[in-house]
């Protein structure tokens, strides 16, 4: 009787033949190393079919079985070796090591799940195939692979210039694009909201998950060898092959702090509280342990010496350069931030300085004293540019000179410069030419803080009273007057003026909404 059909592909003797339940399709182990599988058409005819896939194994097979389905198939060999594939797209989905010699007999259930295997060291085994799927992400190597939080999606890096993003099944949903090198890691935040991924040179790349937008990218200065998020998504830590952890932002990627370890750090994460960072150990006895690092750590990293006497104001300039400190020995000292060393002692004022305020470009600091006056410093020179005194009516016969009142606030915004004293008044200068351009009569008592709003179109001032008044600098009109029931030591204002934040001496902070009309 002649076949019904005449299957050929391989290269050397056949060692065993499997055939689907549905006869639909036909699998052959071959010394040829290879596992081959033929799809028979409806009607098999005495005809050659070439095999649709040779699936490669290292050594020689000796047996084979199909799954329940079909989808999958069991191959082993001479060499201890049992792989399971996947028919349909030729991928490995499974491979267990040699227990003892040469596999002679294979077997996967129907379930597609159990495998039993049969050794010649007269032993049988059964193995349970855990793989569900396997597919190919990249062309040459996938470096790093994560769930989505919910399950849902796996999003993978590798050699290409692209962050994917998959489904259950397989299959390719999107790519985030903007990348200017190879992905070595990649990570997404608890919130699902934000995707990160770092390639070989460094860089840092923060996508928004939403719209597969390129939000941030960052030069860490180090290859990226981990990443992780924090619990409340605020921030991202990045272990760099340079020994450096570094803390980024993930609402704009600023850098938040940088810790150095002894050794290479190869694991990194955030504790529940997100207060610490965990690493593999980085020195000493505890090689094989972890380590632990502070975040925004709230114990004292230095205590910064060289004041007199009590230190009443503090300021930090905008570039976070420089610190500046004043207070009862009535000196006003500017430190480099990095080294926490005195970078210049500012001498001049007649009595305790109470206030402190860089400009917007860092490089002149105003402070206010009990002397009555207010002076301009250049931060580089530390020379005086200029005061600004409030003028005192002269006396006639009968009245002693009006005292002078001491200023106890300042702030800057622009080319204004606002004093505050304990008259009440509130002095608003010309910072190029030291001219005052305006006489605001804020409160009944001390002020203790005056602010500007973002667009220094108003003018935030409270105080001893526990007023607090928000004025229009233009025309010098209230427009909002109300009271805390205690003394308001500070005030601020929220950056688009919304809202009003007061602490006061009663122990409370009391948050207040500014009327439209007031921001």
């Amino acid at each position: 009787m002649p076949p019904l059909a005449v299957l050929s592909g391989a290269a050397d003797a056949i060692t065993d033949v499997a055939v689907s339940k549905d006869a639909t399709l036909v699998a052959a182990s071959s010394a040829d190393k290879s596992a081959h599988v033929w799809k028979l058409p409806a009607a098999a005819a005495a005809q050659p079919i070439p095999a649709e896939a040779a699936l490669v194994h290292d050594t020689p097979l000796r047996s084979i079985d199909f799954g329940g389905d079909a989808s999958r198939l069991a191959a082993a060999g001479d060499d201890g070796v049992v792989q399971v594939w996947d028919v349909a797209t030729r991928t490995r989905l499974q491979r267990y090591l040699p227990r003892g010699g040469a596999i002679t007999q294979v077997a996967l259930a129907d379930d597609n799940v159990t495998l039993l295997s049969t050794c010649v060291d007269q032993t049988a085994a059964v193995d349970t195939v855990a793989a569900s799927l396997v597919f190919g992400a990249d062309p040459q190597a996938v470096t790093d692979a994560v769930f989505t939080p919910d399950g849902a999606a796996i999003v993978s890096v590798g050699s290409e210039l692209a962050v994917k993003q998959w489904d259950l099944t397989g299959k390719l949903g999107r790519q985030l694009a903007g990348a200017k090198a190879a992905f070595g890691r990649v990570a997404v935040r608890g919130d699902g909201a934000q995707i990160a991924a770092a390639d070989v040179d460094g860089r840092l790349y923060l996508w928004n998950a939403a719209d597969a937008a390129l939000t941030a990218t960052i030069e860490t200065g180090a290859a990226v060898t981990e990443l992780g998020y924090s619990p409340k998504h605020e921030q991202i830590v990045a272990a760099g092959a340079d020994q450096q952890l570094r803390v980024f932002a993930t609402a704009d990627g600023a850098m938040l702090q940088t810790l150095a370890s002894a050794t290479p750090l190869t694991t990194v994460a955030f504790t529940a509280d997100g207060r610490q960072m965990l690493t593999n150990a980085s020195a000493g006895e505890a090689q094989h342990g972890f380590a632990e690092w502070a975040f925004a750590s709230p114990a004292e990293l230095g205590a910064w010496a060289g004041h007199t006497g009590a230190v009443y104001a503090l300021a930090f300039s905008p570039d976070g350069m420089w610190a500046a400190s004043a207070g009862a020995d009535q000196t006003v000292r500017i430190w480099n931030v990095e080294t926490g060393q005195v970078a210049k002692q500012l001498s001049g004022h007649a009595a305790a300085v109470y206030g402190l305020a860089f400009q917007a470009d860092s490089k002149q600091l105003v402070s206010a004293s009990a002397d009555g006056s207010a002076r301009l410093w250049n931060v580089d020179s530390g020379a005086e540019v200029r005061q600004f005194v409030v003028p005192v009516a002269p006396a006639d016969e009968t009245e002693s000179p009006k005292p002078v009142a001491p200023c106890l606030a300042v702030a800057t915004q622009g080319n204004l410069i606002a004093t505050a004293n304990s008259d009440g008044g509130v002095y608003l200068w010309n910072a190029a030419n030291g001219q005052l351009a305006k006489t605001l009569e804020a409160l009944d008592g001390a002020v203790y803080r005056v602010a500007f709003n973002a667009d220094a179109t108003k003018l935030l001032a409270v105080g001893h009273t526990g007023r607090m008044v928000i004025g229009n600098i233009a025309d010098g009109k209230t427009l909002l007057d109300t009271s805390a029931p205690a003394v308001a030591y500070d005030g601020r204002l929220t950056t688009d003026g919304s809202r009003l934040a007061i602490a006061g001496a009663d122990g409370n902070v009391h948050l207040l909404d500014v009327p439209a009309a007031a921001r």
